[in-house]
């Protein structure tokens, strides 16, 4: 899996030379304990850097144990990767039943039809309740998993709030329709920044740096995260192992699409098909 193991070559050497890009040959312990000390280190290094895995506890081990050691944090590390994260995008409010561009600059609640059709899918919820619930700051997304998910702890996530629309926050369709910046922004596909506000490409790093962290030490195996349609959009098109493009992922309010976390560092998605599978 990472270097040939064998007689002449150490698992301290091997494990050293994935890590470093080294040659473990250069490392000369001094003593047996040493030796150990230096194993232990690097298999909690591997095990925490790249699972998200606790460290793991320190033992005098002769080679055997070692490796013993090594495959034990491998199976944790395993068993943790198995994480499911359903992904929401926040019930209706005012502003979504006018077709507004509503970002992160306008916190607004849910709408009377929004809290019943949030009532409506918590009623028709065919999944378990989630271990945690992460939210976006933002007062609609707090309502709405609430609603869905009254028993479950819930977090909110500093990151993962809708774009910044920047002057056409609030503005429909129809109000920008004629404006030569907008037909330029349409005309390049969305892939303009919003004036005042932010490009494509902070509003994706924002969102998936901010679910990176998030996730990165979570020992939860299933999650929800109830956050913009845009941020959903975001997530999937840029860490979802289909590469799918932006738009493929708009869903309705109240709709979800279920994922299992296949890495944590980096963070990686596979989308179970077909999405919304949550609420239909």
């Amino acid at each position: 899996m990472f270097c040939k193991f064998s007689a002449k070559t150490s698992f301290r050497a091997c494990l050293y030379k994935h890590i470093c890009g080294r040659n473990g040959s250069n490392i000369h312990p001094s003593t047996r304990i040493e030796e150990i000390v230096l194993a232990h280190a690097l298999c909690s290094y591997f095990a925490k850097a790249l699972f998200g895995v606790p460290e793991i506890p320190v033992f005098f081990l002769d080679n055997t144990g070692i490796l013993l050691l090594f495959c034990i944090a491998s199976a944790q590390a395993e068993e943790v990767m198995e994480m499911k994260l359903l992904l929401i995008r926040h019930s209706l409010t005012q502003e979504n039943t006018r077709h507004c561009y509503l970002g992160c600059r306008t916190d607004v609640p849910l709408c009377t039809e929004g809290i019943r059709l949030a009532e409506q899918r918590a009623a028709a919820l065919s999944v378990p309740v989630p271990e945690l619930v992460l939210t976006s700051p933002m007062q609609r997304c707090r309502e709405t998993a609430k609603i869905l998910f009254p028993d479950a702890p819930r977090l909110a996530v500093n990151g993962l709030e809708e774009c910044d629309f920047g002057a056409w926050e609030g503005k429909t369709y129809e109000m920008l329709s004629g404006d030569p910046a907008y037909q330029a922004w349409i005309d390049s596909g969305g892939t303009l920044p919003f004036p005042g506000g932010e490009s494509r490409e902070q509003f994706t790093e924002r969102c998936c740096n901010a679910m990176e962290q998030a996730l990165q030490n979570r020992t939860e195996g299933y999650l929800a995260a109830v956050v913009h349609g845009g941020t959903i959009m975001e997530l999937l098109s840029r860490l979802e192992q289909q590469q799918l493009p932006y738009f493929a992922w708009q869903i309705k309010c109240c709709q979800s699409v279920l994922c299992t976390v296949t890495e944590r560092m980096p963070l990686r998605l596979r989308a179970e098909m077909p999405a919304k599978t949550a609420f239909q």
